[in-house]
């Protein structure tokens, strides 16, 4: 329903214009809006907004697009509303061995093909589109990939950074597309460690206990493969056993809780290095082996676990006690030349 283009005018300003692809009562077509918005700054510059059926133009601050920002539209069409959203890349940033795949690219990120490299996007974008990069996909033998499994399928509500993916003829995917299955907005996302047979990408984090379907992207916006990730509750740390440790570390406490299956690591407040895990994990328990106190004169530390990109901090703290010191000891004579240490 929603098309953009990435374009550069003479005086350098980028402008990003949205499209759309709807049939609608003339009456409608002034009342018709548009909204832009992004998590890092504000987007458009002064003035920089403007909206006529059915299109929408945005003039992007200065120096914004130096990097990949991802971009919310709201569009308002009388009571009807739609949000899209996008992720824009300098067209000048696109760069690599020409071919069919870097055209597909190309033209996925709103800009132009023009000989063997990708531009700024003007109106001859969607001819582009439709004629070039077909023509040169033509003479590609791709393989349609498919997912043989995810690893890890399950996880917390924060995602999980490092997924692996396994299956077949998967040189050539650009992307994983995870779609809510009561929901129309997909999010891509990027992959890498990319092999015939396995890649790597992030699970993102989501807000419900859902399950989301799995497949896998092509440079031609084609999603192939069938899989799910489920999502479930984030830990929750209820107690640590025992709740002390002495100053020099090395003390092994068990956490109890739910979830906790879904922890990678531990950090306590007083110390900014994270300790490994053991495997033996549970849903209800995980042990490890507190840090060394080292200089610091504390009495109490926060226990923090680590999911993906957050750490949650346990409902109860540990407190450090000195180290035990042995200061000698005495002998007690028993029956039968026996003696008695204390």
């Amino acid at each position: 329903m929603v098309s953009h283009q990435v374009m550069k005018d003479s005086h350098g300003k980028i402008k990003l214009m949205i499209q759309t692809h709807l049939t609608v009562e003339q009456k409608l077509h002034f009342n018709f809006t548009c909204e832009f918005s992004t998590n890092s700054s504000q987007l458009c510059g002064q003035h920089g907004l403007s909206a006529h059926f059915p299109q929408c133009t945005c003039t992007l601050l200065d120096n914004l697009l130096t990097d990949a920002i991802d971009v919310t539209i709201k569009i308002n069409l009388g009571k009807a509303k739609l949000t899209e959203q996008r992720k824009l890349i300098n067209c000048s940033n696109i760069h690599g061995q020409p071919g069919p795949i870097l055209c597909l690219l190309c033209i996925r990120a709103g800009c132009q093909w023009i000989g063997d490299s990708c531009s700024w996007a003007s109106h001859l974008a969607q001819y582009t589109q439709d004629h070039i990069c077909p023509k040169m996909e033509a003479g590609m033998n791709i393989s349609m990939p498919d997912i043989g499994s995810i690893t890890p399928s399950v996880v917390s509500l924060y995602g999980k950074n490092h997924a692996l993916l396994l299956g077949h003829h998967l040189s050539n995917v650009i992307g994983v597309r995870i779609q809510p299955l009561m929901e129309c907005s997909p999010q891509e996302c990027p992959v890498w460690n990319k092999t015939g047979v396995s890649l790597t990408f992030h699970i993102p984090s989501t807000e419900t206990k859902r399950v989301v379907k799995v497949c896998l992207l092509l440079p031609d916006g084609s999603c192939h493969g069938n899989a799910t990730i489920t999502y479930q509750s984030s830990p929750v740390c209820t107690d640590i056993v025992p709740r002390s440790s002495w100053r020099s570390g090395k003390r092994k406490v068990k956490l109890i809780g739910t979830h906790l299956d879904f922890v990678e690591g531990m950090i306590q407040s007083h110390a900014h290095q994270q300790v490994s895990l053991p495997g033996n994990r549970s849903f209800q328990m995980l042990t490890y082996e507190t840090p060394a106190a080292g200089n610091t004169q504390i009495c109490s530390s926060t226990v923090l676990m680590r999911v993906a990109n957050k750490t949650v901090a346990c409902l109860v703290n540990l407190t450090y006690h000195p180290d035990p010191e042995f200061t000698g000891f005495t002998t007690e004579k028993l029956a039968h030349d026996t003696q008695k240490c204390g």
